[in-house]
């Protein structure tokens, strides 16, 4: 009985350990870390699409604005969180994740305008705060991602806000897989051609100049860049980091990125990198058949 008792709790232990979610934000194993300290997902990690309409984190999200939201305004926002016990979680209990404790991710409901946010913790309430800049009309829908300490966990809250009181935008997809904007040129190569359900697919991101001169990548959040896909009901979201290439400081960068979903539909995919000191922002548009 008591071999049987040790082995049974040294097995709860060695699975409680594990991380709940691949290439997660910890990178419980070791991850593929250059010169340069920038981190890379595994080769065997496959981040899949969070769909938080069938599945709910044992926490719940307050969100309180300083008067009403309003288009082209800067809006301040509070956030705080409970678990379903009713216990505050504090700033404190959050581990530091690519670089950060708390990760936003507002979307409005045209899908064309996304910030990923860093909120500011302030320790005394143990309420977050944050102000941003909404440009279209709808409701927005916030994602606010974190791992506790305590269970090494990946935890999502969900919270909407209303910006202005008009109709819904139109969602508009187009099948475009290369963007032109500031000189750059950013290109989604996607394989394979007609992406599935329950297979993974694959995005290779290139980033050229139109002058011809090589692109220098900037670290953003411990990598060179971070993209995030929408469904068109914004049920969800999947985060995706770079696996590692070796092509990420040619004159044409180019990153890698896997994700798995069983959601078929339309989705946007944001990519997000940094260059010259500047954060970028460009959209493409998917179809996961």
């Amino acid at each position: 009985m008591a071999l049987i008792s040790g082995a049974a709790i040294a097995a709860f232990i060695g699975l409680r350990n594990l991380p709940d979610t691949e290439c997660a934000f910890l990178h419980y194993d070791p991850p593929v870390v250059s010169a340069d300290g920038i981190q890379y997902c595994g080769e065997d990690e496959t981040p899949t699409f969070i769909d938080l309409s069938r599945l709910t984190f044992p926490i719940e999200m307050e969100m309180k604005t300083a008067g009403d939201a309003v288009i082209g305004e800067p809006v301040d926002v509070t956030l705080s969180f409970t678990s379903t016990s009713g216990s505050d979680i504090l700033p404190h209990e959050l581990a530091i994740t690519h670089t950060e404790k708390l990760h936003l991710l507002l979307i409005d409901p045209s899908l064309t305008d996304y910030h990923h946010i860093h909120p500011v913790a302030d320790n005394a309430s143990g309420t977050w705060s944050f102000s941003f800049t909404p440009e279209k009309p709808g409701t927005y829908k916030f994602f606010a991602e974190f791992v506790l300490t305590r269970t090494q966990q990946q935890v999502v809250g969900v919270g909407e806000i209303l910006v202005d009181s008009r109709d819904r935008p139109t969602v508009r997809f187009a099948d475009a897989s290369g963007v032109m904007e500031s000189g750059y040129t950013f290109a989604l190569e996607k394989t394979p051609r007609q992406l599935k359900v329950g297979s993974e697919s694959q995005f290779r991101l290139r980033v050229s100049r139109e002058d011809g001169q090589p692109v220098e990548l900037q670290p953003v959040m411990g990598a060179y860049a971070h993209l995030v896909a929408f469904d068109e009901d914004r049920d969800g979201y999947a985060h995706l980091h770079p696996k590692f290439t070796g092509k990420e400081k040619d004159a044409v960068p180019e990153l890698a990125f896997t994700m798995l979903t069983d959601k078929p539909g339309k989705y946007r995919l944001w990519a997000q990198v940094k260059l010259e000191d500047e954060e970028r922002f460009w959209p493409f548009d998917l179809v996961i058949q």
